[in-house]
């Protein structure tokens, strides 16, 4: 079977499609997604719904990711595209020559695996998809159990939170829900400690015991948690300032609370 001719023109119908995909509306629409770069295009292939391949062999030099696109074509449609035609569609500065097209998939509350040492984090209202993605990540290094995006603000699909999520987005559970109400019923029901996160707490994050499974809820990068949403809480804690910082980047304090709740403890 004699193979297509690589793209060439910009204004290709399928590579304009993709760079509708930066939008969200056309996200939401569609219902999938674009992803650049090897690492994510390989756990999207590995543990997603993918749709198409898109690779430029003039830009795409790594030997481990062209095989990858010869064992993809087995399966799934592979399309070759020019480099300048590729670039089109990249927001990199040096496309690296993949990227993939794949059906957006979140799970929903009640499908979540609750077990004895499970640890979920929720995100009120988080908006910087940069962040999103790297909590995803952190929750992935740190074996925690699952994301759980609350609001019509958080985006897992955006560019940034796919790139900052180094695929992690394909493994790791994500919910989204509209209402923090049924975040807060679910984690009553299946006996979640819920943990809430201030400034203001009295309680150090290393010193108290974590009693699992757990739901650590975040607030936005912003406004933090709302007081109710505290009062929520069976237990606030606090990451303690040592130096001028009056506060941590969301990531990061995602990164250092979960770290903290899953450490293994002597006996």
């Amino acid at each position: 079977m004699r193979r297509p001719e690589p793209i060439t023109s910009h204004a290709n119908p399928l590579l304009k499609r993709a760079r509708k995909l930066r939008q969200r509306k056309h996200r939401d629409a569609e219902g999938v997604f674009l992803v650049e770069g090897i690492a994510a295009a390989w756990q999207a292939l590995e543990h997603a719904d993918v749709e198409v391949v898109l690779y430029s062999p003039d830009l795409l030099t790594s030997e481990r990711a062209l095989d990858l696109v010869r064992r993809a074509e087995s399966g799934t449609q592979v399309v070759e595209v020019a480099a300048d035609a590729f670039a089109s569609l990249s927001e990199r500065e040096h496309p690296v020559g993949l990227a993939v097209i794949a059906r957006a998939s979140t799970v929903r509350l009640r499908d979540l695996s609750v077990e004895g040492d499970s640890v979920f984090v929720a995100l009120h209202e988080v908006g910087n998809p940069g962040n999103l993605g790297t909590i995803v990540r952190s929750v992935d290094a740190a074996g925690a159990s699952g994301v759980i995006a609350i609001g019509e603000g958080t985006d897992f699909w955006h560019p940034n939170a796919l790139r900052s999520s180094m695929g992690t987005m394909f493994t790791t559970p994500l919910v989204k829900v509209a209402d923090v109400r049924d975040a807060i019923t679910w984690a009553r029901d299946n006996g979640l400690t819920i943990v809430t996160t201030t400034a203001h707490a009295e309680i150090e994050h290393w010193s108290t015991t974590y009693s699992k499974p757990a739901l650590v809820l975040f607030g936005s990068e912003s406004h933090g948690l709302s007081e109710d949403l505290l009062d929520e809480g069976d237990v606030a804690v606090r990451i303690p300032m040592q130096g001028s910082a009056t506060s941590l980047n969301l990531a990061v304090s995602v990164g250092v609370l979960l770290y903290e709740i899953t450490r293994p403890r002597p006996g």
